[in-house]
């Protein structure tokens, strides 16, 4: 086992570990989505999760970007293409 997790107690190890992989807001970086504006729909893909923030920045095909907060994206005016 690596030395650096030998100093400290298991259920420490355990709650780190299920703190750095228990955030689902991550799992949508990279995906394609489509959302409705009031121009219609447009295509683009999510760059990052800002943590600050909590909200996504998506990239549109057309060149304009957005920020989304994860209960925006809720599958009828903003829809995940691929997941």
């Amino acid at each position: 086992m690596c030395l650096f997790f030998q100093r400290f107690q298991p259920q420490f190890v355990l709650n780190l570990f299920l703190f750095l992989f228990s955030f689902d807001d991550f799992n949508l970086v990279g995906r394609k989505l489509k959302a409705f504006y009031c121009n219609g729909w447009v295509v683009g893909n999510i760059e990052y999760f800002n943590t600050a923030l909590n909200e996504y920045k998506i990239e549109f095909e057309d060149g304009t970007s957005d920020y989304m907060a994860p209960s925006d994206i809720d599958n009828v005016e903003v829809v995940v293409l691929e997941i």
